[in-house]
């Protein structure tokens, strides 16, 4: 068994002092949805007894069981939400991450364009700090064109499937210093006895006398199963390096650190060992910044003979799978559907894909009618886990199925 609890390697790490500035705000109550998207709605001052109480995740047209086509779903929606910022917040950066909002994407603080996004499959984030007022009450507004449109992906008549709309993955808020972290991009390679590490960071800001510190700890199967001691306290956290942001690094440039894992443990579709990295941003003694990262370590190569990984041939076989689920709600589905489901939606979401050892799947069954001629349409649950997981989290769940339920019903969003 390797010893990951090596005294000299494990650190203990401070914390963020304002936890409030360290986690994600999430936003799936209290928002109004329109079909028909009026230029007045980005406006403080609006009707909104015209609106129709939703909550996130959303679709913007429940599409009957049959004899429909795209057309249903294409249109210019509007969604508004009243939001409350704190004088606490004042001087911090006011990041607004919409994980997946299909397909074209405006956002709005009090009347006042913070960002757009021109692409349904992947996250973005907008920063409200310019136009939050303080201590008040805050309008948010986002317009949402879910139209085909050529010059954006995937559409350009090659596809097949359906695309729907709606912002259908969760939002969130995250507060931050205005010298902060923004993105932390991992790539690893493999040497005999160990693995390279290698981060590309970039900052929001830069200033005089920062410091990146870097931790890790093992995120798998192998956590579960006994092969490595539990790894849940943060005295588990290991040290993995530590590096000065020289003086003149530009925030958009990546700036780059490195460091050596011993004898990791490999990613592979029959074991997918994943590996936590907690990069935090100092100067001084002051903790500014942390986030924590999900990443693998394998080595995956296309030869003229067919795709080797971690150095043995794999022969590669499976289908495209939708995120979208045949209970008419389209993409709108709660997260952990999508989770067990296996599903890999890039930046819009979890890499499910890349976590799970086999794919947790839901098929359609024979749908009952009832007394009136209705079509039931239940979805009967195949894996006997994923079954166990619906029924922890409360969702509506009898004998096997699970019933339909409107996208505004007061649902628990997260198991």
């Amino acid at each position: 068994m390797r010893q990951w609890n090596n005294p000299e390697l494990i650190h203990n790490i401070p914390k963020k002092e304002d936890q409030t500035m360290n986690q994600k705000i999430y936003l799936s109550e209290d928002w109004l949805f329109n079909e028909n998207f009026q230029e007045g709605m980005t406006a403080t001052e609006y009707p909104e007894e015209t609106l129709q109480p939703v909550r996130i995740p959303h679709t913007c047209k429940e599409t009957p069981f049959h004899y429909f086509d795209e057309s249903l779903y294409q249109m210019v929606s509007g969604y508004r939400r009243h939001l409350h910022i704190p004088t606490e917040w004042q001087g911090k950066r006011i990041l607004l991450t919409f994980e997946g909002a299909g397909h074209d994407s405006t956002v709005y603080l009090n009347g006042n364009k913070v960002g757009e996004h021109h692409c349904g499959y992947t996250a973005f984030t907008v920063d409200l700090s310019a136009y939050a007022n303080y201590g008040q009450d805050n309008v948010l507004c986002v317009r949402l064109d879910s139209r085909e449109d050529l010059n954006m992906p995937p559409f350009g008549y090659v596809i097949d499937y359906m695309t729907y709309g709606g912002i259908y993955r969760d939002v969130y808020l995250e507060v931050k210093d205005q010298i902060a972290l923004e993105d932390i991009f991992v790539h690893t390679l493999i040497t005999p006895d160990e693995a390279q590490v290698t981060s590309e960071i970039t900052f929001y800001e830069v200033a005089k006398d920062l410091n990146v510190r870097q931790y890790y700890m093992l995120k798998s199967d192998a956590v579960m199963s006994g092969v490595v001691s539990d790894v849940t306290s943060d005295n588990d956290w290991q040290f993995l390096c530590e590096q000065n942001v020289p003086t003149g690094t530009m925030a958009e440039t990546p700036f780059r650190i490195q460091g050596t894992i011993p004898h990791p443990f490999l990613w592979d579709t029959e074991h997918p060992h994943l590996y936590l990295l907690k990069t935090q941003l100092w100067q001084g003694e002051q903790l500014l910044d942390e986030a924590e990262v999900t990443f693998g370590i394998r080595d995956a190569v296309f030869k003229k003979d067919g795709f080797y990984l971690n150095g043995k041939k794999l022969r590669i076989r499976g289908l495209n799978r939708h995120q979208m689920f045949p209970i008419r709600c389209g993409n709108d589905l709660f997260f952990f559907i999508h989770h067990f489901n296996g599903i890999h939606h890039g930046n819009a979401g979890d890499t499910c894909g890349d976590t799970l050892p086999r794919s947790f799947t839901m098929q359609p069954v024979q749908y009952p009618v009832d007394q009136h001629g209705r079509n039931k349409r239940p979805c009967r649950i195949v894996d006997q886990d994923l079954h166990a997981i619906i029924r922890q989290s409360g969702q509506a769940v009898s004998d096997g199925v699970l019933t339909q339920r409107s996208a505004s019903d007061n649902l628990p969003r997260n198991p």
